[in-house]
Order: structure tokens, then C-alpha cells, then sequence
């Protein structure tokens, strides 16, 4: 008889409630109820129609699931109304709705005067004026954009904005072919060449295909990374002075995030050369590094030299076999990137800081040319007597290298940088 029961229990032609085992209803839910339990604890989302637990829901005029209102809606910040996020604007830190906006500032974000028709905008709070003139659509994703984060494009003829511009322009270097060259000012015949980063380059693409510098992308920054070809001479460096003018004048930037890489060709000299120019920035390196702010020399993408000098040693001069075998070994995120030679011939310099200041690049370019002139022309012994000491002793070789007016200039800039590195009386000269 019992085993008849539960063969009834089993074959019930209907479903009951979780809660009170009454028939349960029709639902979209995952546990059963019937039409009562379901009214009195769920709710039918009005955005995507589906039920869910009334305390799961967002108060609002309309019912809306957690869900919905994390994808498409936003409570403004004043007086907690719910409202779709296109309907919302961001100023300083938080959304409002266009009503408590225009309560919460009357004055606009471009002109900074107060005004009573306020438009509020994702970019900001705007006059009528200003809106009308300063916020314009990029011709190339249509996004609204302020037009001090424009630039035009003669391709397209009309502005995009600066995000656009940056994912579309990249080119390549041209040769450097000036008519003749003076060595007077950089006095070294060894040729150079520079990356400048900038974490802002608005309108960078008009030089596209007017100019011999290379473009390319650096996620690591905000703006382009610009590459000269290899330069030599006066004229490079009035090269490098108009670049930089163009950049200054078109108001671009170089922040903290950016460096300065200097390339120095080094194709004509063999492995006793280099050794000693190995060895060379190895011991100096404390004194270059006070001519740069103090958190460069923490960088992860211009470390210390990360090599001694008996490594240096292990380099015999017979062939190129254990320099480049020295070289393979190094970091290329070293201040000096030996790694540079296997590629361009070159060793890169990576220490300076970002920055569109002509004259520091150009004096730095004049200081290591000059060191590099002398130092190749040296031993590793002779090395070790003329800089072994400290960064006022140094200073005094580096001086009789680089001669007065230059070391007067790099005097100066590390004493910017809290540092004094001119020599004291107690100080030993090394000759």
C-alpha cells in the first residue's frame, strides 16, 4: 500500500511552490513558486524582463536587476536618482544628472566665467560659446572631442582627435644629406643619432612626408617616440635644434615617464677600443648620473652598467669574439646598452632624462663624442689612474676632456640637481 503512495507522489501532474507547496506558477525563475509567493518576493526586471528576488533589485520609478544597472545606469551623486548612463555627466569625480549638474557648478570648465545656460557634456560643463566652438567630432571614430585635443588631417579633411591621430601615423627616418658640414661646435667626427619620447605631440602628423625624422610607437609613453637618422657634424645638431624648435613651438611634452637615448656609431674601432670605452662608462658612471634628476637613476629602463671590470678584463683584443660575446650578455634597459652594437654599430645611451631642451641635448651629444674620442684612445690601466676617485676628481678629468665652457654648463646642471661636483681644495686633480 505505501509503495502505491509513493508511486502517486512521484507522478503529481504539476509542480509545487518552494514555500507553501501549492501549485507552483509559470516563471522565469530557478526555484518554483506559486503566483502568490512569486508577487510577494519577486520582481520582473524592466530592462531585461526577467524575474528575480525583490531585494536583489535596484529602487528606482522602474525595477531594474543588479545586472542591467551595472551595464547601462548610474545613480547621480546629488540626489540618487537612478538614470541611464547616457543621460548622466562626469564632473571632477562623479556622475550627476543634468539637473543637479547645472546646480552644482554655473561656471564653465573653457571660459571659467558663470553662466545661466550651462551645458553638461562627458568632457566637462560648458557655456553655450564654448560648446559651440570647443567640442567637435573626430573625422575618424566620431567621438565628441575638446579641440585643444585636435588636430586637423589634411587626408581627411577635418579634425581627429588626439587618440586617433596616434593609433594612424607612424613613419620612417630619411638619409641626413646636408650640402657640407663643419666640425666646430661638436668637434667629434663620430656620427649620432637620438630618440626623443614625448608624452604629448598634437598634430605630429603634419610632418608626415616633411621631415627626416622617424615616428614610432612606445606604449610606455603618452605621445610618439621621434627618431632622427644618423647624423655627424654642425649640422646635425642644427638638425636636432630645428626639430626640437618645431616641438617647442607646437607646444609638445616630455614628462617624467619619457627619455632621451643617444646613439653613438662606433663602426670604425676594433675590441681594444671598446674595451676601453666599456670600461670607461663603467667607472664614470657616478658622475654622469648627477647630471640627471635622481629618480632617473632608479629606472628599470636605464639601470646602472650592469657589468665590473674584471668581466672588462676577460676581453682580449685579438678579435671580436669575446666583445661580442660580452656585448650578448648585457641588458639592453642598461644606461649604456652595449646590446645597441649587434644591431646598429652603435652604443646607446640611455640615461638622459625626456626632454625637447636643445641646448641640453646638443651639449650632451658634444660631451660624449668627446669623452668617447678620448677614452678609445686609452688602456684600461691608464683608464683606472685617470678617472679612480671620486665625482669631484672625475670632474676635474672629465673638464680637461670636454674642455671649461662645456663642464661650466654640466657644473651648473648638477648643481640644479642638488649636487655639487666641482672640485675642492682637498680634492686630487688627476694631473
Amino acid at each position: 500500500m505505501r509503495q502505491k503512495e509513493n508511486q502517486q507522489e512521484t507522478t503529481m501532474p504539476y509542480t509545487t511552490c518552494s514555500i507553501c507547496l501549492a501549485p507552483a506558477a509559470d516563471s522565469a525563475i530557478q526555484d518554483p513558486l506559486c503566483e502568490s509567493c512569486l508577487e510577494s518576493l519577486h520582481t520582473r526586471c524592466s530592462h531585461c524582463d526577467y524575474i528575480y528576488k525583490t531585494d536583489d533589485m535596484i529602487c528606482s520609478t522602474e525595477p531594474i536587476c543588479r545586472g542591467c544597472f551595472a551595464r547601462s545606469y548610474n545613480h547621480c551623486h546629488d540626489c540618487g536618482s537612478v538614470r541611464m548612463r547616457g543621460e548622466l555627466s562626469t564632473n571632477v569625480e562623479n556622475c550627476y544628472c543634468h539637473q543637479c549638474i547645472t546646480n552644482y557648478s554655473q561656471v564653465c570648465d573653457i571660459c571659467d566665467k558663470p553662466s545661466d545656460s550651462i551645458i553638461s557634456h562627458y568632457l566637462g560643463v560648458f557655456c553655450q560659446a564654448c560648446s559651440d566652438t570647443n567640442i567637435i567630432s573626430c573625422k575618424q571614430c566620431g567621438n565628441t572631442c575638446l579641440k585643444y585635443n585636435m588636430a586637423y588631417d589634411t587626408s581627411l579633411g577635418g579634425m581627429i582627435c588626439m587618440h586617433c591621430e596616434l593609433d594612424k601615423y607612424e613613419w620612417t627616418a630619411q638619409a641626413f644629406t646636408p650640402g657640407g658640414s663643419t666640425y666646430d661646435d661638436v668637434v667629434s667626427e663620430l656620427s649620432f643619432g637620438i630618440e626623443i619620447e614625448t608624452s604629448r605631440c598634437l598634430g605630429f602628423s603634419s610632418l608626415c612626408g616633411n621631415t627626416i625624422w622617424a615616428c614610432t610607437n612606445d606604449y610606455s609613453i603618452g605621445g610618439k617616440e621621434f627618431v632622427s637618422p644618423p647624423l655627424h657634424g654642425d649640422a646635425g645638431l642644427t638638425e636636432i635644434r630645428d626639430f626640437c624648435s618645431y616641438a617647442v613651438d607646437h607646444e609638445w611634452e616630455s614628462d617624467d615617464r619619457c627619455g632621451l637615448h643617444l646613439h653613438i656609431g662606433l663602426e670604425d674601432f676594433g675590441p681594444q677600443e671598446l674595451k676601453s670605452l666599456a670600461y670607461a662608462y663603467h667607472i664614470t658612471y657616478p658622475l654622469w648620473s648627477k647630471f640627471v634628476p635622481e629618480n632617473r637613476c632608479g629606472d628599470s629602463m636605464c639601470g646602472s652598467p650592469g657589468y665590473n671590470k674584471s668581466e672588462i678584463e676577460k676581453i682580449t683584443t685579438g678579435d671580436y669574439e669575446d666583445w661580442e660575446y660580452f656585448v650578448a650578455e648585457r641588458d639592453r634597459f642598461d644606461a649604456v646598452n652595449w646590446r645597441a652594437f649587434l644591431v646598429h654599430g652603435t652604443v646607446e645611451l640611455r640615461l638622459l632624462h625626456g626632454t625637447l631642451d636643445s641646448d641640453l641635448i646638443c651639449n650632451w651629444i658634444k660631451a660624449h663624442t668627446r669623452f668617447i674620442d678620448f677614452v678609445t684612445k686609452q688602456n684600461v690601466s691608464d683608464l683606472y689612474l685617470f678617472f679612480h676617485g671620486d665625482i669631484h676628481y672625475q670632474f676635474t678629468a672629465l673638464t680637461a676632456i670636454i674642455g671649461p665652457e662645456l663642464a661650466n654648463y654640466y657644473s651648473d646642471l648638477a648643481f640644479g640637481f642638488s649636487t655639487d661636483v666641482r672640485p675642492t681644495e682637498t680634492s686630487l686633480a688627476p694631473f
